[in-house]
């Protein structure tokens, strides 16, 4: 984040695979900066569309820490919350999971992960 900050400052051009933060996506703060792996928030552009055909407003975001997963889950929250969705539950996980992680998890995704409004 400071290396591109400083190259977007001394107007140097900055090339990088794993620049895969979504606050990379802010072009002033980072306007030199170009990624060769692209960023996962236009991986996670494509949920809010698979979301609305089933008219699904409420969603619960389960994401591992491991490596870039960390920052797959984080773009995935903030393109739903900008597009009106709630997340009503959100785990992250390290490896190994443990049975009590499991337990919780699943436990709070059924209660929480459950639509407010009756069943038809």
């Amino acid at each position: 984040m400071a290396v591109s900050e400083m190259a977007s400052f001394f107007d140097r051009p900055l090339f990088s695979w794993v620049a895969t933060d979504p606050d990379f996506d802010d072009k002033v703060r980072h306007s030199t900066l170009t990624r060769t792996l692209g960023p996962f928030r236009k991986l996670a552009l494509y949920l809010p569309q698979i979301l609305q055909q089933y008219n699904w407003r409420r969603v619960v975001v389960i994401s591992s820490n491991y490596l870039h997963y960390g920052d797959v889950g984080r773009a995935i929250r903030k393109v739903l919350a900008e597009t009106n969705f709630t997340v009503a539950h959100a785990s992250d996980y390290y490896r190994p999971l443990s049975d009590t992680y499991i337990r919780g998890t699943l436990y709070k995704t059924s209660i929480e992960g459950r639509s407010t409004f009756p069943a038809f």
